[in-house]
């Protein structure tokens, strides 16, 4: 799995220098350096769901605890992720669910999504 971070390079080697420059702030401070892709803008909320996805997915014990939530994830501050990390989370913890996950959710989640990577489309 790549990070966030490295997935909005624009080239492979500052791809794999962002990839190796280590957790936190390390990798955050490397991907604020780089030339980014020039679809950043509309791919950026799908990727950070990917890596969500894949890290509650790979680890059980994260896995387990996002399964035991239930109700609106919250998140604090007033960063442009803030609305968009609560609503990530809140669509990987519905489709971890599988059958019992909530599907008009997860439609309205994606829904979201897409109609912001349409929106950023057209402003390219």
């Amino acid at each position: 799995m790549t990070s966030h971070q490295s997935a909005k390079c624009a080239n492979k080697e500052e791809f794999e220098e962002v990839r190796k420059s280590g957790p936190g702030y390390d990798v955050w401070a490397a991907g604020s350096k780089v030339q980014m892709r020039p679809d950043w803008e509309i791919i950026k909320i799908r990727k950070m769901y990917e890596g969500n996805f894949a890290k509650f997915e790979q680890n059980e014990a994260f896995r387990k605890k996002l399964l035991s939530t239930v109700g609106p994830v919250k998140f604090e501050g007033f960063s442009f992720w803030c609305p968009w990390n609560a609503r990530i989370i809140e669509l990987v913890r519905e489709e971890l669910r599988g059958e019992q996950g909530d599907k008009e959710k997860i439609k309205e989640l994606w829904k979201m999504i897409e109609d912001y990577e349409r929106e950023q489309g057209r402003q390219d």
